[in-house]
This record gives C-alpha cells, structure tokens and sequence, in this order.
C-alpha cells in the first residue's frame, strides 16, 4: 500500500488488455508494449540515435525502414496485417493499431487475436 502511494497513480491505457492478457504469448506481449511504447529498434530509430546503418527495409529493400512502413506499407508486412486482419474478421488496412485496440472489449475477440498472432501464415 505504501508503495502504490509512493508510486503514485498512473493512467490506465486501454491497450493493456489487448498486450498485456493470458490469451497473448509473453513474447508478443513485448513485442507489443514496445509498439505501444514508440521503442520498436526499427532503422529509422538507430540512425537517429547516431547509428551509422543503411536505412533500407530488409524485407522489401523498397523504402526506409519504420513501424509504419514495416505494418502498413512493406509489401510482405502488409501480407502479414492482411492474413491476420482476415482472420480477426476486420477491415485492412487498420492505420491506427492502438485505437482500433482501445475500441474493442471482450474475450472472444482477446482469443482470435491470440489464434491469430500464434497463427503460423506459412503453414496455412
């Protein structure tokens, strides 16, 4: 208790639920606090931490390596979203991960992104 007031209250975030749940593998839980968090190692983050690093995305060599273009606009990430998406039964492209997450609520759909993370697109 004298910690918590130490701590001090933080605000809840409403995607909490949507990481941080039994339903999710712990190693998509970090993956996920880390989007959550903007601290994804993406290229784009290295060089402006003065890493010297080509800043083309591995995957398509297309464009400059981000979060963004790694979900959205890469072509074998958005193959990814898709096969994803189309599992969870919600429209793609989603532009806003984190908002589409805060507007959702409920089990069931807890356990059909859990299906569909641990859903290995290869195999299907």
């Amino acid at each position: 208790m004298c910690y918590e007031w130490l701590k001090g209250r933080k605000p809840t975030v409403a995607w909490y639920k949507w990481i941080l749940n039994e339903h999710v593998i712990p190693k998509h839980q970090f993956m996920g606090w880390l989007y959550a968090h903007g601290a994804m190692r993406t290229k784009d983050k290295l060089i402006k931490y003065g890493l010297d690093v080509d800043d083309s995305c591995l995957l398509c060599e297309q464009a400059a390596e981000s979060i963004d273009h790694l979900l959205c606009d890469c072509i074998y990430g958005r193959k990814v979203m898709q096969d994803i998406s189309q599992k969870m039964q919600i429209s793609f492209p989603v532009t806003d991960m984190l908002g589409w997450c805060n507007q959702r609520t409920g089990t069931k759909l807890q356990q059909e992104v859990h299906v569909a993370t641990t859903t290995n697109p290869l195999r299907s």
